[in-house]
């Protein structure tokens, strides 16, 4: 720097005229400088400099008192003399070229450990606050869960990375978006008035350390407009309050502008002490544990280091990177990474540009009420008195007990409030302007006069999770949230919550929302404008798949639900696939059942009045009412299709699906009560054949029959007539309990279709066993024949068994599954709907009726080939013996080759000794007639296992 020989009233070094970080004012307030032979010299700061203003050139005026005076510089020229009693400051390029450049500095282990406030130890052996981050060599393993050993969640920035909650509202920008300095506010009780100084960036300060000479604030609020100063601090014009044997140094306080004591001469080592006020002076001694070794002799603290402000002679102390410099066992300024050492962490002295070592030096935490502590974050299992505790930021008393709300406002500089699982059935809350996140989740809200929220302009994060106080989002709930004034809302998690309709415009003061968590409600019906006014809807969760479709909000670029495997936001079904298999099913199932019902009134007339032929009728009848059922559903499909989304909720509470899905109810219970009477009627008749009066006759048939549809009617009206919303829970009418979600009167579900339904089939199944044991027992004594024709019997049997268990088995299966809680994809539900329910109602026709006829058809070509082969046989018999003729039929009598028919056909004459084989032809005779009708027992719907 330019130094003018003729100022000769002391020895001066006065180094090159810049700008101030502004948050090192407090070290640097009135600026101290080295001269030539290593003495300080402290000078007034011009307010132009204090501001921020950039001074490329500066004179110094000796005349009043060494005042820095920018404006007389751009007036002399670089070789031309300043007016006399100034100094021009300028860069000296000789002074630049001699400064030192390190590398890296590393500092032996300091042989103290900061204990003053809670701190962790780094990878480079350096301590930070527990909630802050190890910014310097490696990283450490925090991650966003938390930086301390209590894991606390932080505060997520907008953008960048996430900070702890005691950094918000404290005056300095931790937020790369500056996000945590937002929506801060001037606190408005009584209590945080009378304690504390506000700043004007809404910092709180203690209010004795107002007007002490050391700016507490990070904008030096505190320092300004002082009428008297504190801690024994004298009060200079435009300088402000300052140390008593400071004042000689402003000629605003005494009549000598600067002691001829103050830049003495002052020859190495010499060790660097700043004061804290702004002022320096040096200490004779060695550089000893927490200096920095200048070039020449003298030491700084580690603290000035690499600060960004020339502190060593030469210059060597800045222009390291911070990355390459270790301190263990020193505590590392938060942002910085400048070294402290233990002796001046909380000495009331600022060495920190973010002011952190004097953080939390003096709180106390209140651990009678179970609390843990991270600086203005408490975790605590009791209630503490908010009055003592005003500063606290992230407050966290989930599971709390003896939790009162009163006082909680006064908590102004609250950001972060968990009361979840504390057993509030009410909450009123007002007045926390400043509570950026709100959970209460999990207490005994019931309704929305429980919950009252008043004057929450910066929340950002509220969760009522687990709370079943709302089934309806309407004008009420919009209404609580414009009181709320909730304008600044952008997650709102309401999981089950009981929500069960969403009216137009429920949401719509949300207007900043972006995140919307609805699962776990039993969502029934909502319009297209209920999500009306979240424009700025980003992420959407919910069980109800169509909330997801552009129809109810077009905006929404991420939606979660499950996939609805039936529906589509355009088809009622999604898939082709569905709908041509539901369509093949139901036009089987009805021109099936309509040919059987012809061909047993109108052709097989001959036993009509018989009790199988009647029950056979009946469950023809049944299972059209399935293939109706299934028609109604494929219309609809052709009906919707392409705007389905859009008449979802007329459709499903219509009468058409109502009645629609009562006919299936009908047809699955009333073939199941059929088929269970058909076994009956085949037991019967093949375990007592000749025991006439335990056969079901044609009235007693009938009466049961009509039990069977009365008791079908019944179990389907049930739900109607308790005014359950039973079958519109789905597209296809037809509301399943084969899966955990839940819906209006799944129990009474459960109850038909799982539990009953299992009862009957184990009654079929014990019905078909007991009908083949009979069949074989009767047998034993035949031939190969009879052997062939049991073996025809079981498969037959097999067959009804088969089919019974196909349908029952993964209905059951399912059910029980889903009752357990097991997760059971929603897929299962579609396929059960039009795979699964309507198989049997195709199936029965065939099994039933259609199979009898053509094994019927084929005992006709084979009667009339056989009556070829008799017709020979008699003509070449005709011409044997006598003697010939009764030795075959003692032969075949006793071997029991034919029977008693067959001879009279053959020999045109009756033999007494055929009446032996009467008995076993009247078993054969019992089984052709079970052969006609075995395939009694196999109708079992998906609705009836």
């Amino acid at each position: 720097m330019v130094r003018k020989s003729s100022f000769t009233n002391a020895v001066v070094g006065i180094r090159k005229v810049k700008p101030i970080d502004l948050r090192l004012l407090y070290l640097y307030r009135y600026m101290w400088q080295w001269g030539e032979q290593g003495g300080p010299i402290a000078y007034d700061q011009s307010e132009l400099q204090r501001k921020g203003t950039a001074l490329e050139c500066a004179v110094l005026n000796v005349k009043k008192g060494l005042s820095l005076e920018p404006l007389l510089c751009g007036v002399v020229k670089s070789d031309q003399a300043p007016p006399e009693g100034f100094i021009c400051m300028r860069p000296n390029p000789t002074r630049e070229t001699g400064k030192l450049s390190l590398s890296g500095v590393s500092f032996p282990r300091a042989s103290k450990t900061p204990t003053k406030f809670q701190t962790k130890e780094c990878p480079d052996g350096s301590l930070v606050q527990t909630f802050h981050r190890c910014q310097w060599g490696e990283e450490d393993d925090d991650d966003d869960s938390g930086w301390s050993p209590l894991h606390l969640p932080l505060f997520q920035c907008r953008f960048g990375p996430a900070v702890h909650y005691s950094l918000l509202c404290d005056g300095k920008y931790d937020c790369q978006d500056r996000s945590d300095e937002t929506n801060c506010h001037k606190p408005q009780f009584a209590p945080l008035q009378t304690s504390s100084f506000i700043c004007r960036k809404f910092q709180a300060v203690p209010v004795l350390q107002r007007c002490d000479g050391i700016p507490d604030c990070f904008d030096e609020s505190d320092e300004e407009f002082c009428e008297s100063c504190t801690h024994h601090r004298v009060l200079c014009q435009d300088v402000g309050c300052i140390p008593m044997h400071y004042a000689n140094y402003f000629q605003q306080c005494a009549s000598n502008a600067l002691t001829t004591e103050s830049v003495s001469p002052a020859t190495p080592p010499r060790r660097v002490h700043l004061d804290g006020t702004g002022m320096s002076s040096l200490v004779t001694g060695d550089c000893g544990e927490g200096f920095f070794h200048c070039q020449g002799g003298h030491c700084i603290p580690t603290f000035l280091l690499n600060n960004g402000e020339q502190d060593c002679p030469r210059g060597e102390d800045e222009g390291i990177t911070m990355d390459n410099v270790t301190c263990p066992g020193y505590y590392r300024c938060h942002g910085s990474g400048n070294c402290v050492d233990s002796d001046r962490l909380c000495d009331n002295i600022y060495h920190c540009p973010n002011k952190d070592d004097e953080m939390f030096c003096h709180m106390t935490c209140p651990r009678d009420q179970g609390c843990r502590c991270e600086g203005w974050a408490y975790t605590c299992s009791g209630m503490i008195d908010p009055l003592e505790n005003l500063h606290v930021r992230y407050l966290d008393l989930s599971h709390a007990s003896n939790v009162t709300l009163e006082k909680l406002h006064y908590m102004e500089y609250l950001a972060f409030l968990n009361l979840s699982s504390c057993g509030l059935g009410n909450v009123t809350l007002f007045n926390m302007p400043q509570l950026r996140v709100l959970d209460l989740s999990f207490n005994l809200l019931t309704g929305l006069f429980s919950l009252s929220l008043r004057h929450f302009s910066a929340l950002e994060f509220l969760d009522l999770s687990d709370n079943s106080f709302v089934t309806t989002i309407g004008s009420d709930f919009a209404l609580q949230l414009a009181i709320g004034q909730l304008r600044n809302l952008r997650t709102l998690l309401m999981t089950n919550v009981g929500l069960e309709v969403i009216d137009d415009k429920a949401f719509s003061p949300l207007s900043s929302l972006k995140h919307l968590d609805l699962r776990t409600n039993p969502l029934q019906r909502y319009v297209e404008g209920s999500l009306f006014g979240l424009t700025s809807l980003e992420e959407l969760h919910t069980d109800e798949s169509k909330l997801c479709c552009h129809y109810f909000h077009p905006t929404v670029l991420r939606c979660y639900a499950p996939s609805d495997e039936l529906s589509s936001c355009s088809d009622l079904l999604a898939q082709d696939f569905f709908r041509a298999f539901l369509w093949v099913l139901s036009c089987q199932a009805i021109v099936g059942n309509i040919g059987v019902l012809v061909y047993r009134v109108v052709i097989a007339t001959h036993n009509s009045a018989s009790a199988f032929v009647v029950l056979v009728k009946n469950l023809c009848l049944s299972d059209l009412l399935m293939g109706i059922y299934m028609m109604v559903i494929g219309v609809a499909d052709v009906q919707f299709r392409g705007e389905y989304v859009a008449q979802e909720n007329g459709w499903k509470s219509s009468v058409t699906c109502t009645v629609a899905g009562f006919l299936s109810f009908v047809s699955s219970e009333v073939s199941a009560f059929v088929v269970c009477l058909i076994t009956l009627d085949r037991v019967l008749v093949i375990c007592f054949p000749f025991h006439s009066h335990l056969h079901l006759s044609h009235f007693v048939t009938v009466i049961l029959c009509c039990g069977a549809w009365v008791l079908g009617c019944v179990l389907a009206a049930v739900p109607l007539l308790a005014g359950l919303e039973f079958y519109g829970q789905n597209g296809i009418c037809v509301p399943l309990p084969i899966t955990r979600q839940q819906f209006s009167g799944q129990r009474y579900a459960f109850a038909v279709f799982i539990v009953l339904n299992f009862v009957l089939f184990l009654a079929i199944g014990v019905g078909q066993a007991v009908i083949y044991s009979a069949v074989r027992n009767s047998s034993k004594a035949a031939g190969n024949q009879m052997r062939e024709r049991d073996m025809a019997l079981a498969r037959r049997l097999l067959v009804v068994v088969l089919t019974d268990f196909c349908c029952w088995f993964p209905i059951g299966l399912l059910g029980l599954l889903a009752a357990r809680g097991a997760p059971v994809p929603g897929v299962v539900n579609v396929w059960a709907a039009i795979f699964v329910l309507p198989l049997n109602s195709a199936l029965n026709p065939f099994l039933y009726t259609l199979n009898s006829v053509l094994r019927k058809r084929r005992a006709r070509r084979m009667e009339k080939r056989t009556k070829k082969t008799l017709g020979r046989l008699r003509t070449e018999i005709a011409t044997w013996q006598p003697a010939s003729v009764h030795e075959l039929v003692r032969i075949c009598v006793s071997s029991r080759v034919v029977d008693r028919e067959m001879l009279q056909t053959l020999l045109g004459v009756k033999n007494a000794a055929t009446v032996e084989g009467q008995h076993g032809e009247d078993v054969g005779q019992g089984r052709d007639e079970n052969d006609s009708s075995i395939d009694n027992g196999n109708h079992t719907n998906l609705s009836h296992p």
